[in-house]
């Protein structure tokens, strides 16, 4: 029998929506769509003739994030309800190919509800933390697209016969086709029929599927393993080009003390735009390995801003230089902690930005990082940018998100220090705040910043 325990709202009301126009008003650009504005709420019908996507949750948020937009994209384009997974706020689990990733889902889920010993073949999915899409991000205006979603009650591999009644024997054949995963980069999605695999063409995918015959398929269910990649959809239609672009804009985090701590934060480093910011990846894999190259990148990034003009136009002079030095001597001997180097850096920003005259060592700047003792870790970059700060040099803030926040576990329980969940996608807004920002290669986590950056710059150009 069909016994959904969720369904999908076009919602975006009581206290979130207070949270939401205080903040993300300032994010979110006002875009055109040729779709149709969807305004009732979708409740999906069992017996309907309504045709279904999904797939499996890995990985990261902001790659979890990554994997969304694509299946969003792909639902909107072959005109089927997604069916959405649980959002990983714990640490990130591993890609696997099929059908081990359900496997994985489908063992060690279970085992963090019943608190078993950790096994061996779960010990990526100790901290993992299952919470509903709509607790973190915000999709009502997703469905003002016309793009249907439904949350996925369970991930085990009997959902389709528990809740929709798919028998799991070869009669499903006629209801649900799985598409296999046999590599990281599997399949792409090509938007336009005879693209083949060519070697012009971005991402290295082992095939493609035309999206043109998906939207022939009379299956009830498309089954896929990952929709995760940059490239996994390879649109060259304009239109549908837009559609990606506008609903990654769309895609925001939406948690009422996500906005509430980042507005604070981000009114204390003086407000909107009154901030450069970056972000340093360097925790895991690849860019642990190349953090020195990251640092330097930013380092080259913030130095390129290098005041060569005063305000007249002419050459900075050598007594200019040398009161810039004696500032950046005196500042760097302020203690790190409290608010008074914050609050001697922020008098410099509104003294000399209005001359245009400001040496970039002594730009303000908010760094989101990854790294537990940032000040340790990124010494050099602290020496030199004399104005930097990073999440963990606002303690109050931290201790208020650990202690007053909270998320929905969708049954897993109550999760231990709940609010640290909350804290990377705090980081993630105030960065993306900045007057200019600069980000690691690569990093999801920074081309969500990037994107809601650009949006935040659009909306401030256009008043």
């Amino acid at each position: 029998m069909y016994h959904p325990t969720r369904t999908v709202k076009t919602w975006a009301v009581g206290i979130s929506v207070i949270f939401v126009c205080s903040l993300v008003s300032l994010m979110y650009v006002s875009q055109q769509s040729s779709i149709d504005i969807i305004t009732e709420q979708y409740i999906p019908q069992r017996d309907s003739d309504e045709k279904y996507i999904s797939f499996l949750p890995h990985s990261g948020l902001h790659n979890q994030l990554s994997s969304l937009t694509n299946a969003l994209v792909l639902a909107s384009l072959i005109n089927r309800t997604l069916i959405v997974p649980e959002l990983n706020l714990g640490s990130g689990t591993y890609w696997r190919y099929t059908p081990v990733l359900a496997d994985r889902l489908e063992i060690c889920l279970p085992r963090l509800l019943e608190h078993a010993p950790e096994s061996v073949e779960c010990w990526d999915y100790k901290k993992y933390v299952p919470v509903a899409v709509e607790s973190i991000v915000d999709l009502s205006e997703i469905h003002a697209l016309g793009i249907k979603t439904y949350q996925r009650e369970s991930l085990q591999r009997d959902y389709f016969q528990t809740y929709w009644s798919v028998p799991n024997d070869e009669r499903n054949r006629s209801l649900a086709i799985e598409y296999t995963d046999r590599v990281r980069y599997s399949y792409q999605f090509h938007d336009t029929l005879g693209l083949g695999k060519r070697a012009d063409m971005p991402g290295a995918y082992d095939s493609y599927i035309n999206i043109p015959d998906l939207i022939l398929r009379q299956e009830k269910f498309l089954v896929f393993n990952s929709m995760f990649g940059a490239n996994r959809l390879l649109l060259t239609k304009k239109k549908n080009i837009a559609l990606r672009r506008l609903v990654r804009n769309k895609l925001v985090f939406s948690h009422p003390d996500i906005l509430k701590y980042s507005k604070t934060l981000v009114d204390r480093l003086g407000g909107p735009g009154n901030f450069a910011s970056a972000h340093v990846r360097q925790g895991d894999g690849a860019f642990k390995a190349s953090v020195q190259d990251t640092m330097q990148e930013v380092r080259i990034a913030l130095e390129g801003t290098n005041r060569s003009k005063n305000k007249n136009g002419g050459s900075v002079n050598a007594t200019q230089a040398s009161e810039d030095q004696k500032l950046i001597q005196r500042l760097s001997k302020i203690p790190k902690k409290g608010l008074a180097l914050l609050d001697e850096c922020k008098r410099i920003q509104e003294t000399d930005n209005k001359t245009n005259n400001l040496h970039p060592r002594l730009r303000l700047i908010y760094m989101a990082t990854d790294a537990k003792k940032p000040r340790e870790r990124f010494d050099e970059l602290y020496n030199e940018f004399v104005c930097m700060f990073c999440l963990s040099d606002f303690p109050d803030i931290i201790s208020s998100v650990l202690l007053n926040s909270t998320v929905d576990t969708m049954g897993a329980g109550v999760y231990e220090n709940q609010g640290k969940l909350l804290l990377p996608p705090v980081d993630a807004s105030v960065a993306s705040f900045g007057s200019i920002f600069f980000g690691t290669h690569g990093s999801t986590f920074s081309s969500y910043i990037r994107n809601q950056n650009r949006l935040f710059h659009k909306l401030k150009k256009s008043g």
